[in-house]
């Protein structure tokens, strides 16, 4: 065989066996590529899922949660107190009164009268709760004494829960007056009467209710027509105030200006006369009852 025959078919073959080798590099190679590209796919995906599963288990970062509204109170500490009690109590050793609200425990101390303001204790309830307390009983001592006032006074506990009047200060309404309330010592039948301040000439009207609300001004006045007596004897009001006088006797009175300034006709038990001092100028009036001459009263307009 000629020897160029030879060298094509070593070339030839050489050649062959090359191809047939590049040809599995190549497609090792390729099946190289497509398990890395294979593997960064999956790998993607689950980072993917991974991703999307926090985002529907994890709160948004950007949401706060909404803080809870405390609601504004309607009323200040100072307006829950406050007291009820009748304008009249019996004469004797103890002293009702209807209802009592307090922002602390406290008591109530019924004291004597001087001038028209609380003066000196003769009494004092057991230690009362914060909040609603009814039918409170004061036993004092002395007795209360027939056609003289007195007062009822709420005072704060210290936190000892022992009274001391020293220690113990007058609760306070809005305003910053004492609450209080005044009433006469009388066998009349008695009348509710809200929160007064000191320095009223005579106990506060007031409507039916025992619930207990802030002290208020008023400018109407009591006088009770009681045991051929008026009470108070002596009464200064400003010019506007009405002064209800009402008959507690058994018997029949009037309620006559010594002037002729007013009169109130003859009252009958349980009859009442208002007296406007909106039409009476400023000064002092004597009065009667014309039934009784003795019975006399003064009547200051200021």
């Amino acid at each position: 065989m000629p020897e160029n025959f030879r060298a094509e078919k070593y070339l030839l073959i050489t050649t062959l066996a090359h191809i047939k080798t590049s040809y599995r590099m190549m497609d090792m190679k390729k099946l190289i590529i497509v398990l890395v590209v294979a593997i960064l796919v999956g790998f993607g995906i689950r980072q993917y899922l991974n991703r999307s599963n926090q985002i529907a288990v994890s709160p948004s970062p950007t949401e706060t949660p909404t803080p809870t509204e405390t609601a504004t109170p309607s009323a200040t500490p100072e307006e829950a107190n406050s007291i009820v009690a009748p304008d009249m109590q019996k004469p004797g050793s103890t002293v009702t009164v209807d209802a009592v609200m307090l922002a602390k425990a406290g008591y109530v101390v019924v004291t004597s009268d001087s001038n028209g303001k609380p003066s000196s204790g003769i009494g004092h309830s057991k230690l009362l709760p914060a909040g609603m307390s009814q039918k409170v009983t004061v036993t004092v001592s002395p007795a209360l004494v027939k056609n003289k006032y007195y007062w009822a006074v709420l005072r704060v506990d210290n936190g000892d829960s022992v009274y001391k009047a020293s220690d113990d200060l007058a609760a306070k309404n809005s305003k910053g007056d004492a609450v209080v309330v005044r009433f006469l010592a009388s066998n009349a039948t008695p009348s509710p009467s809200v929160s007064a301040t000191p320095g009223a000439s005579a106990s506060p009207s007031s409507s039916a209710t025992v619930t207990p609300t802030p002290s208020t001004a008023t400018n109407t006045k009591n006088v009770s027509i009681v045991d051929f007596a008026f009470a108070p004897s002596n009464l200064t009001v400003k010019k506007g105030d009405k002064i209800v006088f009402t008959n507690n006797d058994s018997v029949t009175h009037t309620v006559t200006a010594d002037g002729g300034a007013w009169d109130s006709g003859n009252l009958a038990n349980g009859k009442s006369y208002t007296l406007d001092t909106t039409k009476l100028a400023v000064g002092t009036y004597a009065y009667h009852c014309t039934l009784h001459p003795s019975m006399k009263g003064t009547l200051v307009v200021q």
